[in-house]
């Protein structure tokens, strides 16, 4: 079963367990629920939404409990899979974005130290990124996702499967390698459509993990594969090279 939770309990979560909250935003907020969420995270128990907080067991603001709360406007608002949740094209995610942070901004319990405003985007498309981005100035970061090891045709042995494999944070990174599809690589891409965009700001990752959704890799394999130390040991080095070379979290 889904375990069902609202956000006060995840935030109490996140104090529990010492970890910044990152909190997807539905597209489908009005700006009258963006401003209240500044208010219930960042009020003080006079206000409306401070008080609701309060009511709950939480008298001090949030804000004073995490030295950041992240705020990301969708959960991959690009994907069409999520058709109702979504705005699949690059000016008008960006230009709500632009609305809804605007709003969440102006709040009067609003402190710019104390959130990240994140806009979203798909790793594999640099491009859209980009005019994503040129479409929104209030945003203090911008995420994507890093899959890895899309197709896996070579894996009869250790060396054919995890050379391969340990090879690709590097490729992910580089001005000059090919992985996942593109040339240079994709975080690489990703990196420089952001920063040469109108509104450069910092990279994020908001998911990491390995694709493997293609491929001629037999069944049997991938189910030894997958949880393998040296899939995690990739998993984690690409989150390392990243904040290596362009300071993404």
């Amino acid at each position: 079963d889904i375990a069902n939770y609202g956000l006060h309990d995840f935030l109490a979560l996140c104090q529990l367990v010492g970890a910044e909250p990152w909190f997807v935003v539905p597209s489908t907020f009005s700006t009258t629920d963006a401003s209240n969420l500044i208010e219930y995270l960042g009020g003080n128990t006079g206000t409306p939404y401070g008080a609701k907080r309060a009511a709950l067991g939480q008298v001090t603001p949030w804000t004073q409990v995490f030295p950041k709360i992240h705020l990301e406007f969708g959960n991959e608002a690009w994907n069409g899979t999520f058709k109702g949740g979504s705005i699949e094209y690059a000016e008008p995610y960006g230009g709500r974005a632009q609305t809804v942070f605007g709003v969440m901004r102006a709040n009067a319990s609003y402190a710019p130290s104390s959130f990240d405003l994140v806009l979203g985007g798909q790793s594999s498309w640099p491009g859209r990124n980009a005019d994503i981005q040129n479409n929104c100035n209030n945003n203090d970061s911008f995420a994507v996702a890093v899959y890895t090891m899309g197709q896996v045709d070579s894996y009869t042995d250790n060396e054919s499967l995890f050379g391969s494999t340990f090879a690709e944070p590097e490729a992910l990174m580089s001005s000059s390698s090919s992985t996942e599809g593109l040339t240079p690589g994709m975080i690489y891409q990703d990196y420089q459509a952001i920063q040469s965009s109108s509104h450069p700001v910092p990279l994020s990752f908001y998911e990491a993990n390995m694709g493997t959704l293609a491929g001629a890799i037999s069944q049997d394999a991938l189910n030894t594969y997958a949880p393998s130390l040296g899939a995690g040991l990739m998993v984690a080095d690409t989150m390392l090279q990243g904040l290596k070379q362009f300071g993404v979290v």
